[in-house]
């Protein structure tokens, strides 16, 4: 029995380790019985370790550190993750480890490996395995050295994880990331595109109704195009909500942080409301508080995006079906949140039909109304509110409701107050200083604040209850003005006299309803005013009466003249006052054939260099005026072809004035590198194109600009968000009905270049990028849009393979200067104040 175990004892160890039983066998002078008895306790120990090792998540083993990984020591669960058992890798008996290493991976495997042990530290690493099957499976394996062989060769201990699935589910993880980026990218460029498409053919639109309504309409005409312009409008409202929305849901919307005149944004949307309230039978009052600062930081495009929605909202659900009227009101506060910061406080009340609570839940959902009646009911698309509350999220702020089924809503948004300091307000900090108003308000509850408006620009404000009190006011040390407010309860339709006693220099009747009359020495004016009244129009008037104003200068830069009878264009041919304008931009035309119509000339209108060419032959036109950045045949390009039609025909030259804001082309026409005979920089005027065409081209009748040749404007400087009719007049003259013509074609064309600004970024086009912002930038200065110009200029400016994501926030930079300005020119609707002059943004 014993000789049975001891033979059992001599294969077990013949198999395991046969190198060793081959010594044993020959060195006879050991003890072999000690050296089984000790086997078979070593195998006891494994067999029973085996067990606790096979029981872990992955495979357990010791090899040698040799190219094929020998293993001495490897568990059973090895026939799960590699296919083979654990024997057939044991002193590689029928294959290595280093063999199922996937080829790409194992020079890694081995020079990682390498250099843990030789810094005597582990190691962790992914790498690649095929399985018995044919497949290949993903394994983590972490390992560490473990002492030396007899041959000095070092041993290693470890363990290896099938992580298969886990890169499995991070490969699928990474295919939905790139396919669920490659949709939104997909989805912004569908956006942009069908926001482009729609735009197009509804500015052109808005546009023409525009035009109509100028022209003389009886009530029933005027109707129906405001009627079919506010619907225009509200398409065009929708799209914005609809992009707007995807880029907040998409993370992508970026405020701004710049000083913002909060009161004035607020009367703005106020004033803009206030009409489509009036027509629907609802009053809308607004009341500031005397606390609310003249500026705070915050995003002004947002911020009036939020007041629209919320007003806009309010009238909508005040409006009476039984011909009663409706109440909308619009406050501006302060407060402290729950936080201890000051907060700014938006509330808009209304007293129509109001919510119950499930309403209030749905409330700030996508496309989703109270109830399925209001949308029948009041129309809308659900898409306002919820932008609202995602936009004053953003913002930092909140937004909360208080409504009951029949007594109307009040909606309160707050949002963190942070004041703007004095010393950074661009108006000044105090243009009232040394400037005493006396008050005069008779039951005027928004006494305190006319007071805290006066105060904070620096006058001294006294309240007198009595008129009688000015007989026994002292002398003012400066000026003094009377700020007095009508009854109106009244009845009286006539102005009181200006009082005498007291030392006033002048004074300011608030009419409400109707304005501010404006009386002093040499100052005689109405300032006309609607239901809500604005700071900054009482400030106005008050500055007027201390001086303090530029009101009713003149423009020295617009030419007066006799307008010449315009020839047709073979009269004009006959007489050498044709001329060939070569200009893509549609606004540029415009301006160019106004211009040269007032100066007598007629023209011909090529949109690239290619038409230029095929219109232009020797003899036929008296001056060409050529843009420099065209499609197609560029300005110099164009200049080079006639040059060489020209002389090879020995033709007698044409004049060519080239038209560009480029600043580098009067450098390359004194340099003699281009043929041309002069050029003039955009924005042209009438007097600089006059005196180029009287220098190359026969006068024209009766038209001599009076007083010395002008220097021409420069660049408006990029300030403020409105026009500089200064500019505008200098270009086109001074006459309404032509101001109104280009700024209404200019605001027409704004979203039209900006959607193809957005559709070539998102193509990647840069070529159209950079012609699309030059023509804006010219078209923008032609105008007096400087700020849009200004940014045009740094997109043209921005080299092909620039960063995407800057290009991004200029063009959405350059987005909020439109909105911007389309504010300003509702808030202007005629572009200029009393006497012409023009109105500071």
């Amino acid at each position: 029995m014993e000789s049975s175990r001891t033979a059992q004892l001599w294969e077990d160890l013949r198999a395991r380790f046969p190198d060793l039983a081959a010594h044993l066998a020959r060195e006879g002078h050991l003890d072999t019985w000690q050296v089984l008895s000790l086997w078979d306790a070593v195998r006891h120990q494994r067999e029973g370790l085996e067990p606790l090792l096979g029981h872990m998540p992955g495979v357990v083993y010791r090899c040698v550190m040799d190219p094929h990984w020998t293993m001495r020591l490897m568990t059973a669960n090895a026939r799960e993750l590699t296919g083979h058992a654990a024997q057939d890798f044991i002193d590689n008996r029928v294959l290595s480890y280093a063999h199922i290493i996937h080829e790409a991976d194992r020079a890694r495997v081995q020079e990682v490996i390498q250099a843990a042990v030789a810094s005597g530290q582990g190691w962790d690493l992914e790498y690649r395995i095929y399985h018995r099957d044919g497949g290949i499976r993903w394994v983590h394996e972490r390992g560490t050295a473990a002492g030396v062989e007899e041959d000095g060769l070092p041993l290693l201990d470890g363990y290896v994880l099938d992580i298969t699935r886990h890169k499995e589910a991070e490969s699928q993880l990474q295919q939905a990331r790139a396919e669920a980026e490659s949709a939104d990218r997909a989805k912004t460029a569908f956006l942009a595109t069908m926001s482009h498409e729609i735009r197009t053919p509804m500015n052109g639109v808005i546009g023409m109704l525009d035009v109509l309504a100028a022209d003389r309409l009886d009530e029933d005409q005027r109707e129906v195009v405001a009627t079919a312009r506010e619907s225009a409008f509200s398409l065009l409202r929708l799209i914005d909500d609809i992009l707007d929305f995807s880029r907040v849901e998409a993370g992508r919307l970026e405020l701004e942080h710049v000083p913002v005149a909060v009161v004035e944004l607020t009367e703005g949307v106020c004033v803009s409301m206030a009409a489509v309230a009036a027509k629907q039978a609802v009053d809308l009052e607004l009341t500031v508080a005397p606390e609310v600062p003249d500026r705070i930081w915050s995003d002004p495009v947002r911020l009036r995006q939020v007041l629209y929605n919320l007003v806009g909202n309010a009238v909508k659900f005040s409006a009476r079906r039984d011909g009663g009227r409706g109440r909308v009101k619009v406050g501006l506060d302060t407060d402290q949140g729950e936080d201890g910061r000051p907060r700014l406080l938006l509330a808009v009340r209304d007293d129509g039909i109001g919510m119950d609570p499930e309403g209030v839940q749905r409330l700030f959902s996508m496309f989703t109304q109270a109830d399925a009646s209001t949308t029948r009911r009041y129309g809308g698309s659900g898409l306002g509110l919820a932008i609202c509350e995602r936009l004053v999220r953003l913002m930092e702020g909140e937004i909360r409701v208080e409504t009951a089924p029949g007594s109307g809503a009040e909606f309160r948004v707050g949002l963190p107050l942070e004041v703007v300091a004095r010393d950074g307000d661009a108006h000044g900090s105090a243009p009232l200083q040394g400037v005493e108003c006396l008050l005069h308000f008779p039951g005027e509850t928004a006494l305190a604040e006319k007071r805290a408006v006066l105060a904070r620009a620096g006058a001294a404000v006294r309240v007198i209850p009595d008129l009688n009190a000015l007989e026994s006011l002292p002398p003012p040390a400066g000026v003094r003005v009377l700020v007095q407010r009508l009854d109106p309860g009244g009845g009286s339709t006539a102005h009181p006299p200006m009082p005498a006693a007291g030392g006033i220099a002048g004074r300011v009747l608030i009419e409400p309803g109707k304005g501010l009359y404006v009386q002093g020495a040499g100052v005689k004016l109405t300032l006309k005013e609607g239901a809500i009244p604005r700071r900054r129009t009482l400030l106005r008037a008050v500055t007027l009466l201390a001086g303090r104003s530029a009101e009713g200068q003149g423009f020295s830069d617009a030419l007066e003249m006799r307008r010449p009878v315009i020839p047709d264009r073979a009269q004009a041919r006959r007489e050498g006052r044709l001329v060939l304008v070569v200009e893509d931009d549609r606004i540029n035309q415009s301006v160019l054939l106004r211009q040269l119509a007032m100066l007598g000339y007629a023209a011909e209108v090529a949109a690239d260099g290619e038409t230029a060419l095929r219109l232009w032959s020797p003899g036929r036109f008296a001056a060409v005026l050529s843009d420099l950045h065209m499609p197609g045949m560029e300005g110099w390009a164009l200049v080079s072809a006639i040059r060489d039609r020209e002389a090879q025909g020995g033709h007698t030259r044409t004049p060519i004035l080239m038209t560009t804001a480029d600043a580098r082309v009067p450098s390359l026409w004194t340099s003699g590198e281009h043929d041309i005979d002069g050029y003039l920089r955009k924005p042209i005027t009438l007097r600089q194109l006059h005196d180029a065409l009287k220098r190359h081209v026969a006068p024209v009748g009766d038209t001599h600009p009076p007083g010395p040749p002008s220097a021409g404007l420069a660049p408006p400087t990029p300030e403020g968000p409105g026009l500089d009719l200064q500019v505008l007049r200098a270009v086109v003259g001074s006459d309404p009905a032509a101001l109104q013509e280009f700024i209404q074609l200019f605001r027409g064309t704004c979203r039209e270049r900006l959607e193809r600004l957005g559709v070539a970024l998102a193509q990647g086009d840069t070529r159209t990028l950079t012609a699309t912002a030059h023509q804006f930038k010219s078209a923008a200065r032609s105008v007096g849009a400087a700020r849009i110009a200004d940014l045009c200029a740094r997109i043209e400016s921005l080299e092909e393979g620039s960063d995407g994501a800057v290009l991004d926030r200029q063009i959405r930079e350059l987005g909020r200067a439109v909105r911007e300005l389309e504010q300003w020119i509702d808030d202007h609707p005629h572009g200029t104040g009393p006497q012409g002059q023009k109105e500071s943004p």
